[in-house]
């Protein structure tokens, strides 16, 4: 309207907490006409999700927020050199579980979902120059499971089990589709297209428990499971040729069995 110049570009924060919806508002009117001209938007990262450690022997990273997303619609809409950045999936929240447990369990929270878009017209849309760099899948919670060591006794305890599970990546998927009086969709151009990373997973059983005296058996050390989190999945559709998608790296899985406990001593008998 009869306003200020618009900005050449508008820079969103990732809000804090509690705020669920952002809205950029530049107000043409039912009928009017928007033009994308020399603008450079970045939009908005989920936030990450909470961690949990620390605190039980069964612990549950939260799930990372989806990206924020931008919705424009308008009576026409023209697209001349402008820029949109869209925002990464926030990351899962860690999993750590304290250290007296048997079996100590931990996952790690999914990493959010990318960012997205979409814009209508009721009349049409007109592409000149338009450059997307999509955001990221979140990449996973990590998880860090323990098993408490196994007290000395006749026989020896068997120390605690531990089992972690990395939390996925987020996934991150963009089809690039238009219905009706839309001309220069060959004017997209669409940055890589990039799956959240797997979140790492370990795992430290306990030691078994030693025989406190002679014939008496240490105990079993713990056994330790882990699963790397998935890679998040990441695909691109585009009606002409081009984009690249890479999905997003598994997480790291480390674990071994703990040490059993020492046999009881027995004393040496006198010769004879």
């Amino acid at each position: 309207g009869d306003g200020a110049t618009p900005p050449s570009g508008v820079d969103v924060p990732t809000p804090p907490k509690n705020i669920k919806k952002i809205i950029l508002n530049f107000n043409f009117g039912d009928s009017g006409n928007v033009t994308f001209h020399d603008f450079h938007l970045i939009g908005p990262s989920g936030r990450d999700g909470k961690s949990d450690t620390g605190k039980s022997c069964n612990a549950h990273g939260d799930r990372g927020e989806d990206a924020f997303r931008m919705r424009v619609a308008a009576k026409d809409i023209t697209i001349d050199e402008f820029r949109l950045e869209l925002g990464s999936g926030g990351k899962g929240g860690d999993a750590e579980t304290s250290k007296d447990c048997d079996p100590g369990v931990a996952f790690g929270g999914a990493g959010g979902e990318a960012g997205n878009f979409k814009m209508t017209a009721s009349e049409k849309i007109t592409i000149n120059s338009f450059h997307i760099v999509p955001g990221r899948g979140g990449q996973g919670g990590n998880a860090t499971a323990y098993g408490k060591d196994g007290v000395d006794g006749c026989p020896g305890a068997k120390g605690g089990d531990a089992r972690a599970t990395g939390g996925d990546g987020g996934k991150n998927k963009k089809e690039l589709s238009a219905i009706g009086a839309v001309s220069g969709i060959g004017s997209v151009t669409v940055e890589k297209v990039e799956g959240g990373i797997g979140g790492d997973a370990v795992a430290h059983p306990g030691k078994g428990g030693n025989g406190s005296v002679c014939k008496c058996n240490g105990g079993i050390g713990g056994s330790a499971t882990t699963v790397g989190g998935k890679g998040g999945d990441a695909s691109v559709k585009m009606p002409a040729a081009g984009g690249e998608a890479v999905g997003g790296d598994g997480g790291v899985a480390d674990s071994h069995g703990a040490m059993g406990g020492s046999g009881g001593s027995c004393p040496m008998k006198p010769s004879g």
